[in-house]
């Protein structure tokens, strides 16, 4: 009757389906495949003199598309938004089932086959709730992923080229600051080992050349570590972010095949589903069907019954008395007839007639009684073979109750047998889920520990402010949609309630319909029974006036 949702999930283009849910699959962060590789200033000093190599980016600087974050965005608040409406059609389609149950326990003819389809759709109504409750647990955990994700992102939007050259001068200066701030360092070191050959002049000693001549060496080795060091951490992070970005790619794909796994699971339990209905629907319409036919079948058996059993009492009855009233008027003619053979004034040839009459009379009396029994017995004859067809008819609805009651139980058995596969892809889709997480966590880590220690450039308060625009302008539409969404699941309720006022009066019509042919046969049965009372009425008249003709004779 009901069904598309699935525990499900759904896509947002899936609102008008039935049953049945499906998983959504959440996208790859567009950030693993476009981190920018960055490399590190190299400064060597000799002599005095300090000369620099630029600090640049590795070739190209790929950052990111600030309509990808637009797009996931629209995408979050749009599957927030068909949570939300989707738990406003299921309370809408509560509301709608109370009603229709409400009134359609009015009607006591299909009151059975009704409770049992409310059952039905409570059962799914149920059903779905709770596959709209793994949907909104599972868009929340995406939702959170995203959010993570974002925030990251932020951080890449100003992706035009101006704003990369004024971060790689930012870099660029502080760069240069870093090292004059050692040089610095340096110069106060070679004022101390000044100090230091001066002290040592005074004390007659000749070591200020050897002194200004390892000036230069040191701050040559102190630039030679800092630059050894920066490279090796660099190359570190470097290491470690493609480590995470090719177990997040893994995570990625087993996380895809688990979604796809229980879209099929979720389409297979709700065709599972779809049967069971259907099969429930058969089985309970042909057990009503059955149990009417039994009731009225029955009920007729016994007043044909009833009919026969007194129609038969009668005609016995009637039988014996005109048999035993013949047998008397026989005997009192033939002790007539002895008398009248003794007196001889009377003529024998006189009385013959009058005995050879009474006993014609007799004998069509008899005729008739023989009559009366043949047709009793093609009476019960004809009883017998209907009651033989509704009884086979009565066996053949048997077993299609029991035919109906295996598939039943068969489409049970697959939907138990989904319902532990669809569990097992759950758990196996948290567990992929999880990790993800994790090495998303990872990810986010080392990519921020490596990017504070190359990057240390901020948000400006304009770019949040757009982005702020943006938001509203996304949060805006995906109202507009949601709305447009509702509208619809509204219609399409109405419509659906419709269908369901339809059903129950064309249901209702049938039974009237058979009421009325029920009533046509038993009017018939009794309009028989009346043309045999009318029958033995006719006889038993005829009987009075043929005993009230002998008494006159």
């Amino acid at each position: 009757m009901l069904e598309d949702l699935t525990v499900g999930n759904e896509t947002p283009t899936e609102s008008n389906n039935t049953a049945s849910g499906q998983p959504i699959s959440s996208p790859r962060p567009a950030y693993a495949s476009k981190l920018p590789e960055l490399e590190e200033t190299v400064v060597e000093v000799a002599d005095g003199t300090v000369e620099s190599i630029p600090f640049s980016l590795k070739e190209k600087m790929n950052f990111f598309d600030m309509s990808q974050v637009k797009s996931i965005q629209d995408h979050l608040q749009d599957e927030v938004d068909k949570i939300r409406s989707m738990r406003n059609e299921l309370e809408d389609l509560k509301r709608e089932t109370l009603k229709l149950s409400r009134i359609r326990s009015e009607q006591s003819t299909t009151g059975l086959y009704q409770n049992q389809c409310f059952r039905n759709l409570e059962a799914q109504l149920d059903s779905l709730k709770e596959e709209l409750q793994t949907e909104s647990e599972l868009r929340g955990r995406v939702e959170s992923e995203l959010k993570t994700v974002l925030e990251d992102l932020t951080f890449y939007k100003n992706a035009s080229k101006s704003d990369a050259d004024e971060r790689r001068m930012r870099e660029i200066r502080e760069h240069y600051e870093s090292l004059l701030e050692q040089h610095r360092d340096g110069t106060l070191r070679g004022d101390k080992l000044e100090r230091i050959a001066m002290h040592s002049v005074r004390n007659g000693g000749n070591n200020r050349n050897e002194v200004e001549n390892k000036r230069p060496d040191v701050e040559l080795m102190d630039t030679e570590q800092f630059d050894h060091k920066l490279k090796r951490d660099y190359l570190d992070a470097i290491d470690i972010i493609k480590k995470l970005e090719s177990n997040l790619s893994d995570l990625q794909e087993r996380y895809d095949a688990s979604c796809q796994m229980a879209k099929e699971s979720f389409q297979k339990v709700s065709e599972s589903i779809e049967l069971a209905k259907t099969a429930a629907d058969e089985r309970d319409a042909a057990t009503l069907a059955q149990s009417n036919a039994e009731h009225e079948l029955n009920r007729l058996q016994k007043v044909i019954e009833k009919l026969v059993d007194e129609a038969g009492q009668r005609t016995a009855e009637e039988v014996e008395k005109e048999r035993i009233k013949q047998e008397h008027e026989i005997e009192t003619l033939k002790s007539a007839q002895t008398k009248a053979g003794q007196c001889e004034n009377i003529q024998p040839g006189k009385l013959d007639p009058r005995l050879e009459s009474a006993l014609q009379r007799a004998h069509c009396a008899e005729q008739q009684r023989d009559e009366l029994k043949l047709r009793l017995e093609t009476a019960e004859t004809s009883f017998e073979r209907n009651l033989a067809t509704k009884q086979s008819e009565i066996q053949k609805l048997q077993e299609e109750v029991k035919s109906l009651k295996e598939r039943l139980e068969y489409a049970e058995s697959q939907r138990n047998t989904m319902e532990e596969r669809f569990k097992r892809q759950l758990e196996a889709l948290s567990l992929a889920e999880n990790q993800a997480l994790e090495a998303k966590r990872q990810a986010n880590a080392a990519q921020r520990s490596a990017l504070q220690q190359v990057l240390t450039a901020n948000q400006t308060v304009e770019l949040n402010n757009v982005e702020s625009k943006r938001r509203i302008e996304a949060m805006d539409k995906a109202n507009q949609t949601s709305v447009q969404r509702w509208q619809e699941m509204l219609t399409k309720q109405h419509t659906l309630a419709a269908q369901w006022r339809s059903e129950a009066e064309h249901l209702a019509e049938q039974m009237e319909e058979q009421g009325i042919a029920l009533r046509g046969a038993l009017e018939k049965e009794r309009s028989r029974v009346d043309q045999l009372r009318k029958q033995i009425a006719s006889l038993e008249h005829q009987r009075k006036a043929e005993v009230s003709s002998l008494i006159d004779y």
